[in-house]
């Protein structure tokens, strides 16, 4: 139970950062490909606001289910919190990883959440980043990912976002 979200059934944080950790380390050692998703729920207080925190917890179970059907199956998919989530992918360059995030971004977008009371669509900010944009370390990837998340949510949500050297740490 101590690496489980007991509402999703996701690995939580601390799994993941554990996971994350030695996966960097076979990858910085293997000199393999290794990228990151961070993905946020788009308006997600509306939803617990509009609808309650019981169907909220629909929608993260319905987006958890989306993203491990979406994943590869080396791929780890998680809750790290709240109405945010996060993938790490082995052996997955920056544009293999980009296109898993769109692929998961149009999934839940495109599903039909009227089964919770829910008419309208459902959307989720992406941010994406590859062990090659930063220093070698598991966090810094996930930071970085997070910072690509952050822009696509200023940029108007509903999208996937690169992370971006340029972009402040």
């Amino acid at each position: 139970m101590a690496q489980t979200d007991s509402l999703t059934k996701l690995l939580n944080r601390k799994a993941l950062f554990a996971q994350g950790q030695l996966l960097t380390s076979k990858a910085v050692e293997e000199q393999n490909e290794f990228s990151a998703i961070v993905l946020d729920i788009d308006f997600f207080k509306r939803i617990n606001d509009d609808y309650s925190h019981d169907i909220a917890d629909k929608v993260l179970q319905q987006v958890a289910k989306l993203g491990n059907e979406t994943m590869r199956s080396r791929d780890i998919f998680a809750r790290i919190g709240g109405e945010e989530f996060a993938a790490i992918l082995p052996e997955a360059n920056l544009d293999e990883a980009k296109a898993i995030a769109e692929r998961l971004r149009e999934k839940i977008y495109e599903y039909n959440f009227s089964q919770f009371g829910i008419e309208c669509p459902i959307s989720a900010s992406f941010g994406v980043a590859s062990l090659h944009q930063v220093i070698p370390q598991f966090e810094l990837l996930l930071h970085a990912a997070d910072k690509a998340m952050s822009t696509a949510k200023k940029r108007g949500c509903n999208q996937v976002v690169s992370f971006s050297p340029h972009q402040q740490m």
